[in-house]
C-alpha cells in the first residue's frame, strides 16, 4: 500500500480527517503544522498544497485536499469502515451534500465567530455577531436531530457526527454559549468516547508535545 501522510493542525477541522484514518485503522504519518505561526503558509507546505490548507492527505504520489472530499473518498476506498451510511440507506448524494454543507456553509459561519479578522479589519465584533445570528438557529436543528442519544444519521455513528461536534465545539470556544442545546453535550461525550476519537486526540498532543506548538485562541483539545 502506498505511504499515507496527512498534513494536520491540532485543533483544526484537519482533526476530522485524523479521526477517519483511525477509525478506519490505516497505517500513516502525521506532520503536524503551526497555524499560529502560519506554516500552513511556509514554502515547504505550499510545495506540498499550493493553497496553503489544511487538511492534506498524500497518498503516495496522490494529494487530496478538503476535508469534505477526503472524507468523501476515504469513506469510498474504505466501505468496510462505515465512515458514512451505505449509499443504499440514503437519498442519493445525501452523505456528500452533509460533508459539503459542513465545510462550505457551517465552517465559513463559525470563522465569523471564532476569526471574524478574517473577513474585515474592522468592526470585528459585528461581523462576530453576524456569525452568532447565524449559526444559533443552526444548532438548534443539529441539536434536535441529535437528541434522545441519537446520531446524526439516527442509530449509527458517523464522521458527520465527529465533525459536527468539531464545529460546535470550536464556537463554544469562541464564546457562543451551548447550555440553551444540551442534546449537543450529550453527543460531545459520545463523540468523545468513541476509540477512534482518543486515538486522534492522543495523536494531536503527541504533535503539540515533540513540537512545543501551543493551540490558537478558540481551539481546543
Amino acid at each position: 500500500m502506498p505511504a499515507i501522510t496527512l498534513y494536520h493542525a491540532p485543533g483544526a477541522c484537519s482533526r476530522v480527517t485524523l479521526n477517519a484514518l483511525e477509525e478506519i485503522g490505516l497505517d500513516y504519518e502525521d506532520q503536524p503544522l503551526d497555524l499560529g505561526k502560519f506554516q500552513q503558509r511556509s514554502p515547504d507546505y505550499l510545495a506540498v498544497n499550493p493553497m496553503g490548507r489544511v487538511p492534506a492527505l498524500k497518498i503516495g504520489d496522490r494529494l487530496l485536499t478538503e476535508n469534505a472530499a477526503i472524507l468523501h473518498y476515504l469513506h469510498q476506498s474504505n466501505p468496510g469502515a462505515e465512515l458514512l451510511p451505505r449509499e443504499s440507506a440514503l437519498p442519493v448524494n445525501q452523505a456528500l451534500q452533509d460533508l459539503v454543507w459542513c465545510a462550505s456553509t457551517l465552517h465559513p459561519i463559525l470563522r465569523q465567530v471564532r476569526a471574524p479578522q478574517r473577513y474585515t479589519a474592522v468592526n470585528l465584533e459585528a461581523v462576530r455577531a453576524r456569525g452568532i445570528e447565524l449559526m444559533t438557529p443552526i444548532l438548534g436543528v443539529v441539536a434536535d436531530r441529535l437528541s434522545n442519544g441519537r446520531w446524526w444519521y439516527d442509530g449509527s455513528w458517523s464522521i458527520l457526527d465527529v465533525y459536527l461536534y468539531w464545529i460546535y465545539a470550536t464556537v463554544a470556544g469562541a464564546g457562543l454559549e451551548l447550555s440553551p442545546w444540551p442534546a449537543l453535550a450529550d453527543h460531545g461525550a459520545r463523540v468523545r468516547g468513541r476509540a477512534s476519537f482518543q486515538r486522534a486526540l492522543a495523536r494531536e498532543q503527541a504533535a503539540m508535545t515533540r513540537t512545543g506548538m501551543q493551540l490558537p485562541p478558540g481551539m481546543t483539545l
